[in-house]
């Protein structure tokens, strides 16, 4: 009994008080409930629910499990203080602060966190004990067992309730110490305490309530998208409910035989609500759910993936193609010291070909500046002019050589280099030497390099930094090279064409009918090699287009440039269609796209049965149409979803139209989308049914206004459809009467048909306020009109600048009269609304408090007598290289505070020098040579004077090392080389030393440089900001110095309650800027630096900065027109005309139009600014006119529809002027919007404010009377009053307004060309000045939208019917008719285009026909295809088309014609003649006719016909003899080569035939039928595969392509001259293989192969063929040592003998005897047997025995099982190519026997004349398994490779495995590399308490390359 007791005291203690007293300290009594903050505004750190003591297991306690997971995860951010004082929890979601942080003393949070801990002890022992007594307890277990059931409980009538979870969570925690001494970052981030939590969870539930109801949960967060994750709750109702079922979660809505409503028949990913009713014979279904996918659509023509890629005119390739000197891009006639030079200039081509000269160029070597530590570069500086030298152009710094080949390619001959990638802000130098190409003598040497008596490169300059059009070497970069989009292009399918966009409709034809490939000079022969053009690109052109690179060349140097301008296009047909060369000449992007005229459109098809969707597929959701006709997966094609691809059959037609429909998870969306439907159906039998559906859509997004083009949508679509389907086994049975006819399949006869219609909101987002109760949409609110490059005002973004330079004199300011300037960031950010009061914050968008930079500026005690303004401080910063161009930019703004002193503003190139001793100060110590290692040591930190505190002189530079102190000189008097003044401090006398402390308001050494690595980061202190490794000293900038107590630049200031806050912005027009150096031509795309000057201050003062910015427009400013011609100029026009804006954030006194106010932002919870673009004339002259521009992005797809589908055009505008007042007024603003020289224009008055009352100014066109007005004349135009005028004329047409009384109001509406609302190419808004005098004022204009949205209903409907008569045919026929309103429910717009299409399909066995037993396949399928298709719009146009009179010019039809007959033998033939003929022989056939027409073409004929013949004839698989049987009795050998078999037959025969000829006519509707487009190809292949012996085999095979267009319309004349036509390409292919197994310890293998290519297209220009073989020689030597000892010895296997067996019975052959039962005779006599068997075997194992191993032999037998099989491998790659080789290639040459091919090359190809690659690769591997645990590998490796080109130059590198040694890993030798593993060192018992396995690996590893 006692012992009972001591046992459960002994329990109670260690499950109770243990867990609740065991830790010593208070009782957990003493802890409060309430110790954990309770308010939602307070971030909570207790994640830990609190247990109750007193009922643990109250239900009342529960708490969620958090098995679902919440929309959005709270992250939760511990830091600790330095001083481990403090600890604060944060909440963080979405990266921003979610509450009030936690902070709380870490002493008082570790207690208390002791006694949670033993609280939750507590509990858990609590728990395990209560567990331990359950009889019927659940255990949880991972995802392998069936998890716990948490819930289970049986509820009467309703069944079991049940809850079963699986699965678990993961939560790791480090605490972190953090020192980044090598980041720059804020200075309490430099060291940091922290702790880092990472959870996972894999969470999957099953619930169930009786039969009915299930929930299903499976979650995992580490899922990589969201929706991999699921929840569904289903119930499921009996069989005569009227509620079938009920799913919530991801659920799914089927259509059946709906392809209209949703574009498939399914939609999958909604997340929501779905019903399934049935009510009688009706069923039910209703959804409510959101929906997280979106539907995609993609088109192909049969198997080929076409693309079309749309390329602008301006958007060629940049930095990447560059001429080596101008010579050879215009070309040269001069001599060099007596030698002649001639080099033709690049362009025009001659015959398709570039001229070469006499010159080659030689010793090439292309450098790039490097501004890393790299110590292979090599110091120099790139000259843009090698004569004239020029510090603003030219570079020095530190440059790294480039690879030839690898990093570019340069051509010789024509002298220009491509790189591999494009350059970015990289500066690019070069060296050279241009030699005589027949001689090889020096003509001109270009630069120098790195030699004996030389250290610095001299380059010639190919780019700088940033290559600008008034760099001198601007002329350098191509501007004719266009990327076409991807590489290695298929030149079937491929096409292009040329659109010019300025045409009424454009097209790639000129009004002539002429192609504008051929006018640009891309089109001079055609595919038979005629010089004519075919009106197609010359793809055999290497001149014109490269597929492999995808690159396409125009011939010219400007090619979209008009014939006027330098180096213009000068082809007569393009006259009056260029443009001004805005590309080549201009960085503004606002001119650029104006400018732009054309496009290139690119087609390219790569044949492929592999569709790719893309990899977010969902599963099911795909719906693949071929003709419009619906294709099953499984049957039809294959679908992989988690790769997103799908493969079509193989017996698709190439000319079918696939399209495939299918949805796609998004992984971004701010949108909201809601989908709500019904859909009733009664079903038929099995497959017949008729059914109705209604759909609600409705998309909603988080902005209150929204871009044209971008809108939301809210859709309803209703429909009908049905299906009817019939077995017709009748049908069957008769054609099984049929003679010769046997059916397999049954017969069956199906009809479907649809009826949908839509009723769209193609924009539901409405401002009443604005009269807008019908859509509204913006074109520009000019909220964002406003652009800035920001200037950063952190401290750590500036450093002290050097003395700028006095423009009276040139001189630069002297040194000691800097004063003394501090800049700094305060500890403690500001409010926001101290500096701009009307800015809307919250701490959500954590805009609350933003920084300032104070600029501390007070004299030096030395320069007490000196005057204030030449007194100076400054301060500088670096631009991002993307910065460098400011064009676009007009002004200069700044914020600051302060109320005295003169602030002077540089920009653009400024010295880096800061002290001026025209040195470099760095503290980078050189390491190594003469670049340091970026790294900052503790010795290097002593500041950027250079030196110690104690050699300092106190004027900022350092005394003599070598000589006495600054305390030494102080002591003896010394007031000349050391600054004894007051402010001195003699402890750091150039005062140079940092310390701050974090927090601390003293920021007197916060700038110093010296022991600041806590500061700056490990990062040394230099000069060089931008980290070229030189000093820059250029000086060459802008300069403008205004004072805080002037008010010309000043621009704004805030108010607060009323009072000024003492923040004012100044803004300076950049145009006010002066130049530092007067003579210079500087402009503002090369602004590198920005510097603030201080000055004109007596006493200290402290200026405040809050933001800098450099400021453009959206709208740019064309200028002005001093008459009514319209010709803008900017000549002396930014003093007069400005664009700039004012909003409520900057300005008090600013007021929106009523109703406008700026956007909510309902995430951040704060409301954007209001804003009105300011259109600001000063001293406009008389009859002048101001106008500014903004550029659309090119208009397609929906966002140019959308142009289309509003009624109104609205602005506000509001006027500001001495001459503007309510009643009359000298001002009009006018806006024009338009492409080219097509536009409308609307120009009317502006009355004073923003006129609300009347409503005068605002501007409100009505759309379609403004689009009908260029249909109209005199007699037809709808006039809004009788007395209005309406002017018509060619090509423009004006209407002038009046009011009531017949005066003309002065608004009028003007319409120049064509122009389109959907084809708006920009925007144009000005001011007019309609007084004799100069006038002054501003008008602003506001909100300018898109109105009353077009709410068009549309109709689509379909009719299907197949009918399949058994196997013998199946014929389908479609009908489709869909109007051009009509648009899926997920689209926001129709089509534009009414469409209707009929197909007919059908395909016929033939075969049926003929006996079965011949097994003959003879399949035919033929399809008739009519598509028409009616625009709503006039092409090109905005005009809408009469649907029941369209004009058949406008119309696109096509009718397409397709026959296909195959035949093939699937059975083999007992007659040999047959066997061996019909039988291996496949056929097949196809026929393809398609006419087409449409608004340019008036008729497009293709035709095409293709064939194939295939014959495969095997062999036997026993040909063979075996001629070495006799050798059979040689040891170790004659066995295996006794069994060897010699082939005498080949293993097989192939050879195929293919033809394809094709057929294009095209006849446009203007000008002449365009050339016949005609190819006539053939195809032949041959294979011979040949297997020797087992182990020799060899395979040839030969293919050969010719063309045959010679023989047009004789195709019998073909075959009957046996004439395969003109041989274009030939492929040669010889493979052996040899892997003798004479042995087992030596298994070697040899390969060999050739590959050769010879190609002469028809259309080539270049005389010759190009020709390339590749050997390849490969071979590898495993060696056993193990099986090379067993040779000579073997040890016995040392088995153990058998135990002897005891006599046991055999098992029972029928049945198991009975128990106890003695044994029989037979029984017996079996034991017996078996007993002498193994008896037997015992004495002869005995027997067999051997004797005793030798000890040694058996030692070294062990060993070398220890060792891994050496593999030896060696290759050998030989690539050669040849150019222009003229004459019949030998055989010995194709097969790689012979090196040399020792033919001619064309002489024009130059030097260029191919390339010989040789590579050569060794290796040896092994290794040693000393124990099970550790393990050894070794292994070496060498690679040589060398490249010859026919210019001569040779390139060799060699790399291998090495090792090094040495301080510098300066020496070194050939030597294998090694690793080492040793495992299982966790079975040692002391670390087997920590770690589960622990391993040891070390590897070693060298390389050395030479090149």
């Amino acid at each position: 009994m006692s012992k009972r007791i001591r046992y459960v005291s002994i329990c109670l203690w260690l499950t109770v008080l243990f867990p609740a007293y065991g830790q010593g300290g208070s009782s957990i009594q003493d802890l409060p409930e309430n110790w954990h903050p309770n308010s939602p505004f307070l971030y909570n750190p207790d994640k830990q629910f609190i247990y109750s003591l007193a009922m643990p297991y109250d239900s009342t306690t529960y708490q969620p499990r958090n098995l679902i997971r919440l929309p959005f995860d709270i992250m939760r951010k511990i830091d600790v203080a330095k001083d481990w004082s403090t600890i604060t929890f944060t909440g963080i979601s979405f990266g921003k602060s979610l509450n009030v942080p936690f902070v709380a003393p870490v002493d008082w949070y570790v207690n208390r966190q002791i006694k949670v801990n033993r609280q939750m002890a507590m509990h858990k022992a609590i728990h395990d004990t209560i567990t331990l007594r359950r009889s019927q307890s659940q255990i949880l277990q991972d995802n392998r067992g069936r998890g716990i059931e948490v819930i289970g409980v049986d509820v009467a009538k309703l069944g079991r309730v049940s809850l079963t979870a699986r699965g678990n969570v993961t939560v790791k925690g480090n605490l972190v110490f953090q020192d980044q001494e090598l980041i720059r970052s804020k200075i309490n981030e430099t060291q940091n305490t922290h702790l880092e939590f990472d959870q996972t969870q894999r969470i999957s539930v099953e619930g169930k309530i009786g039969e009915r109801v299930s929930v299903n949960v499976d979650h995992d967060s580490e899922r990589d998208f969201s929706w991999e994750n699921n929840i569904r709750i289903n119930y499921k109702g009996e069989e005569d409910d009227i509620i079938q079922s009920v799913d919530a979660g991801n659920v799914s809505l089927t259509l059946p035989g709906s392809q209209s409503l949703m574009g498939s028949a399914s939609h999958q990913g909604l997340f929501g609500v779905k019903t399934v009713s049935k009510l009688g014979p009706m069923n039910v279904t209703a959804i409510a759910s959101v929906v997280n996918t979106e539907k995609k659509s993609q088109e192909y023509k049969g198997k080929s993936e076409a693309q079309t890629l749309q390329i602008k005119d301006y958007n060629y390739i940049k930095n990447q193609y560059f001429y080596i000197h101008e010579w050879f891009r215009n070309g040269v006639v001069t001599s060099n010291q007596g030698r002649s030079i001639v080099i033709p200039s690049f362009y025009p081509l001659k015959e398709g070909l570039h001229q070469i000269g006499n010159v080659v160029v030689r010793n090439f070597e292309l450098y790039q500046l490097d501004q890393s530590t790299n110590s292979e570069t090599n110091p120099g500086t790139a000259y843009a002019d090698l004569a004239e030298p020029n510090e603003s152009y030219d570079q020095t710094g530190n440059f790294k050589r480039l690879e030839q080949g690898q990093d570019y390619v340069l051509s010789e001959d024509l002298g220009y280099i491509r790189l591999r990638q494009k350059a970015s802000d990289e500066v690019l130098g070069c060296t050279y030497v241009i030699a005589d190409r027949t001689t090889g003598d020096t003509l001109l040497v270009v630069g120098e390099g790195i030699s004996t008596g030389n250290d610095l490169l001299k380059m010639k300059m190919l780019k700088p930094k940033n290559l600008t059009p008034s760099h001198p070497v601007w002329l350098l970069m191509f501007k004719n090279v266009y990327y076409l989009g991807t590489n290695n292009i298929n030149r079937e399918g491929f096409d292009l064409r040329i659109v010019n966009d300025r045409l009424p409709v454009p097209s790639h034809l000129d009004p002539l009918g002429n192609s504008y490939i051929t006018q640009f000079g891309l089109d001079s022969l055609n595919e038979s090699g005629v010089r004519t053009a075919d009106q197609k690109i010359d793809l055999a052109n290497a001149n014109i287009v490269s597929l492999s690179d995808g690159v396409l060349f125009f011939p010219t140097y400007h090619p979209f440039a008009a014939d006027t301008l330098p180096d213009g296009n000068q082809a007569p047909g393009l006259q009056g269609s260029l443009g001004t060369g805005k590309m080549y000449f201009s960085t503004q992007r606002t001119q650029i796209t104006n400018d732009s005229r054309f496009t290139i459109e690119v087609d390219y098809a790569n044949q492929s049965a592999t569709i790719n969707l893309g990899f977010m597929i969902v599963e099911g959701s795909e719906q693949v149409y071929k003709g419009g006709v619906s294709l099953k997966r499984g049957i039809d094609y294959q679908v992989d979803y988690f790769s997103g691809t799908i493969v079509l059959a193989d017996d698709v037609d190439s000319n079918a139209d696939i399209k495939v429909i299918y949805d796609k998870h998004q992984l971004v969306t701010f949108d909201k989308k809601t989908i709500l439907g019904i859909r009733s159906q009664m079903d038929f039998g099995k497959n017949s049914f008729i059914g109705g559906t209604a759909l609600y859509y409705n998309q909603s997004v988080v902005n209150e206004k929204v871009e044209v083009g971008y809108e939301p949508m809210r859709n309803f679509i209703w429909g009908l459809n049905g299906r009817f389907q019939q077995d017709m086994p009748m049908v069957t049975r008769a054609l099984d009467k049929m003679p010769f006819l046997e059916t397999d399949q049954s017969s069956s006869f199906s009809v479907e048909g649809e009826f949908a219609q839509i009723l769209p909101n193609p924009n539901p987002i409405n401002n009443r306020a604005t009269g807008d109760p019908n859509g509204v949409a913006f074109i520009d609110d000019f909220e964002g009109s406003k652009r800035t490059t920001s200037i950063p005002i952190l401290r750590r973004f500036w450093r002290e600048a050097s003395a700028p330079i006095d423009i009276s004199t040139g001189e630069s300011r002297h040194q000691r009269k800097r004063g003394r300037l501090k800049w700094f960031n305060p500890f403690v950010q500001i409010r926001t609304k101290d500096i701009w009061p009307n800015l809307s914050t919250s701490i959500r968008a954590q805009n609350e408090t933003t920084d300032i930079m104070i600029l501390e500026f007070d004299k030096r005690a030395h320069q007490v007598k000196v005057p204030d303004d030449s007194v100076w401080g400054g301060i500088i910063t670096p631009f991002y290289s993307g910065d460098y161009d400011q064009t676009q930019n007009k002004f200069f703004e700044i914020w600051l505070n302060g109320e005295r002193g003169k602030i002077t503003i540089d920009l653009g190139q400024i010295s880096e020098d800061r002290d001026g001793n025209g040195i470099l100060n760095t503290e980078d110590i050189p390491v190594g040579g003469l670049i340091g290692d970026g790294i900052l040591d503790d010795a290097e930190d002593v500041g950027l004077d250079g030196c110690t505190d104690g050699f300092e002189d106190g004027w900022g530079a350092c005394l003599d090392p070598e000589g006495p102190l600054y305390s030494d000189y102080l002591r003896s008097g010394e007031t000349k080389l050391i600054n004894t003044f007051s402010d001195v401090d003699p402890e750091d006398p150039n005062g140079d030393n940092w310390e701050y402390s974090e927090g601390s308001n003293d920021y007197s050494r916060i700038n110093g440089t010296e022991n600041n690595a806590l500061d700056a980061g490990r990062y040394p202190d230099t000069e060089d900001l931008d980290r070229t490794g030189f000093l820059d000293r250029s000086n060459d900038y802008f300069t403008k110095s205004f004072s805080l107590m002037d008010t010309t630049y000043l621009a704004g200031e805030t108010r607060k309650d009323g009072a000024p806050t003492g923040w004012r912005l100044f803004r300076i027009p950049l145009v006010d800027f002066d130049k530092s150096n007067p003579g210079q031509d500087r402009e503002w795309n090369n602004i590198h630096h920005m510097r603030i000057g201080v000055s004109d201050l007596d006493k200290k003062t402290f200026i405040q900065v809050a933001k800098i910015e450099l400021v453009g427009n959206e709208w740019q400013e064309l200028g002005i027109a001093k008459d009514s011609s319209d010709t803008y100029s900017k000549e002396n026009a930014d003093s007069i005309f400005a664009i700039s804006v004012i909003n409520t954030d900057d300005n008090a006194n600013y007021r929106p139009p009523e109703g406008v106010q700026g956007e909510y932002d309902r995430i951040n919870q704060i409301r954007s600014k209001e804003q009105s673009l300011v259109i600001k004339f000063t001293e406009l002259p008389g009859r002048a006119s101001g106008a500014a521009m903004k550029s659309l992005i090119a208009l397609s797809g929906e966002r140019a529809q959308s142009y289309l589908s509003y009624e109104k055009m609205k602005m506000y505008v509001y006027g500001s002027s001495p001459w503007i007042t309510h009643e009359n007024t000298q001002v009009d603003l006018f806006m024009r919007f338009g492409f080219g020289e097509n536009f409308y224009e609307v120009t009317q008055p502006v009355y004073d404010g923003w006129d609300e009352g009347l409503g005068r100014n605002s501007i409100e066109l009505d759309l379609e009377w403004l689009t009908g007005l260029k249909l109209r004349d005199s007699s037809s135009v709808k006039k809004f009053n009788e007395t209005d005028i309406f002017i018509d004329s060619t090509n423009f047409k004006e209407y002038r307004f009046t009011d009531d009384m017949g005066v003309e109001t002065k608004k009028v509406i003007r319409i120049n060309g064509q122009p389109a609302l959907n084809r708006i190419q920009f925007f144009i808004v000005g001011v007019r000045n309609n007084a004799e005098t100069p006038i002054s004022g501003e008008v602003w204009i506001d909100e300018l939208r898109l109105s009353g949205v077009n709410r068009d209903k549309g109709i689509s409907m379909r009719m299907q019917s197949r009918v399949k008569l058994a196997d013998f045919m199946n014929t389908s026929f479609a009908y489709r008719r869909q109007d051009a309103d009509f648009h899926m429910l997920q689209r926001r717009l129709g089509s534009n285009k009414s469409n209707e299409s009929f197909n007919v399909n059908s395909s016929f066995n033939a075969d049926k026909f003929l006996p079965k037993d011949w097994g003959i396949k003879i399949p035919i399928s033929a399809s008739l295809a009519n598509t028409i298709s009616r625009p709503k719009y006039f092409p090109g146009q905005d005009i809408l088309v009469d649907p029941s009179n369209a004009p058949d010019s406008i119309l696109t039809q096509s009718n397409a014609v397709t026959f296909t007959i195959a035949a093939s033998k699937t059975s083999k033939s007992d007659n040999k003649l047959l066997k061996y003929t019909i039988d291996r022989i496949n056929t097949r056939f196809s026929m393809n006719r398609r006419s087409m027409s449409n608004e340019i073409q008036k008729e497009i004929l293709n035709e095409s016909y293709s064939g194939n013949v295939t014959y495969i004839f095997p062999f036997g698989r026993n040909n063979y003899v075996m001629p070495f049987k006799w050798l059979s009795v040689i040891p170790w050998v004659g066995e295996k080569l006794g069994k060897s078999h010699v082939y005498y037959t080949p293993v097989s025969i192939n050879a195929s035939m293919n033809f394809s000829e094709r057929l294009t006519q095209k006849t446009p509707r203007r000008g002449n039928k365009s050339p016949d487009d005609y190819n006539f190809g053939l195809n032949q292949s041959y294979t011979l595969d040949y297997k020797v012996t087992e182990s020799v085999n060899t395979k040839f095979s030969r293919a050969i392509k010719s063309n045959m267009n010679d023989y047009q319309g004789y195709m019998s004349n073909a075959l009957k001259n046996m004439d395969a036509g003109v041989v274009t390409d030939i492929t040669e292919s010889f493979t052996s293989s040899f892997s003798p197994v004479l042995m087992d310890w030596l298994k070697p293998t040899f390969t060999y192969s050739a590959n050769y290519r010879w190609n002469k297209a028809r259309d080539r220009n270049i005389e010759g063929a190009n020709i390339g073989n590749q050997l390849r020689f490969s071979s590898g030597i495993s060696l056993s040592p193990t099986k090379l000892v067993e040779l000579v010895y073997k040890p016995s296997t040392g088995q153990v003998p058998r135990p002897k067996r005891t006599p046991t019975r055999p098992p029972p052959r029928t049945r198991s005897r009975t128990r106890g039962k003695p044994f029989g005779e037979e029984e017996i006599s079996e034991i017996e047997t078996v007993n002498r068997a193994d008896k037997s075997q015992e004495e002869k194992e005995t027997k067999d025995k051997p004797k005793r191993d030798n000890k040694f032999l058996k030692n070294v037998h062990g060993f070398t099982k220890k060792i891994n099989p050496i593999n030896i491998s060696y290759t050998e790659n030989v690539n050669k190519t040849g150019m222009g080789v003229i004459g019949a290639v030998p055989w010995q040459y194709r097969l790689g026997i012979q090196r040399e091919h020792g033919l001619n090359y064309s002489e024009q190809v130059g030097s260029n004349t191919g390339n010989f690659d040789h590579k050569r690769d060794f290796s040896i591997r092994s290794g040693l398994n000393l124990t099970r645990a550790l393990t050894i590998s070794f292994n070496y490796a060498q690679n040589v490779s060398s490249n010859l080109r026919g210019s001569g130059l040779e390139q060799r590198t060699m790399s291998r495995d090495y090792l090094s040694y040495g301080s510098q890993l300066e020496e070194g030798f050939p030597f294998v590399g090694w690793s080492v593993r040793i495992t299982g060192l966790e079975r040692n018992k002391f670390i087997s308490k920590f770690v589960r396995t622990l391993s040891l690996d070390h590897v070693t590893n060298g390389k050395e390359t030479r090149a």
